[in-house]
């Protein structure tokens, strides 16, 4: 009979977890820094070659995401303004005001968490996303993941140029122990 204590006791103990939830929501300073950073990534990672022949010339930009928000408004503004600063291109408010149309695809601007690690599963709460668990030994990564691609067409809305997804992740982790969490990095 004791034997089967311990053994029940450290199959709780030793239950070793990986858990991913991905945050529906911006509500923390965090998620949102996560997300903008990662934004900022992804813009200085459009490649030059894609926009040198567009130069002081208009361009209309055209959004698509699977679902409108805040975040993709301002995805679209952040977008807009590195053609404008960073290529000179004149930014067209109407397609048929434009010589050249970019049809941007974002395909995430999220955040999620993972843990992976040692914990103690403690209680669980009517209403919430899961158990809430004693961490042992635990690594707790919070990534601020945003994907784009685009397509620029000229006024005949003929295709010129296809840029594959291209990716920014932006990530804050610690080690998290029963008591406390070490940073391990930071996103600054």
């Amino acid at each position: 009979m004791f034997r089967i204590l311990i053994c029940m006791l450290l199959v709780v103990v030793l239950t070793g977890c990986s858990t991913r939830q991905v945050i529906p929501e911006l509500d923390g300073s965090t998620a949102q820094r996560l997300v903008t950073h990662s934004l900022d990534r992804l813009m200085k990672e459009i490649p030059a070659e894609d926009f040198i022949d567009l130069e002081e010339k208009s361009v209309y930009v055209r959004t698509h995401f699977v679902k409108e928000s805040p975040v993709v408004s301002y995805a679209t503004e952040r977008f807009k303004l590195e053609l404008a600063h960073r290529f000179s291109c004149q930014i067209a408010p109407e397609p048929n005001q434009a010589e050249y149309i970019v049809e941007l695809l974002f395909t995430s601007l999220a955040t999620e968490h993972d843990t992976f690690g040692l914990h103690i599963p403690f209680l669980v709460l009517p209403g919430s996303s899961g158990a809430i668990n004693i961490n042992l030994l635990a690594i707790e990564m919070f990534h601020g993941i945003s994907e784009m691609s685009y397509y620029i067409k000229d006024a005949q809305e003929n295709v010129l140029l296809k840029r594959d997804k291209s990716k920014a992740t932006v990530r804050t982790d610690k080690l998290a122990l029963p008591n406390i969490t070490i940073p391990i990095n930071t996103m600054d």
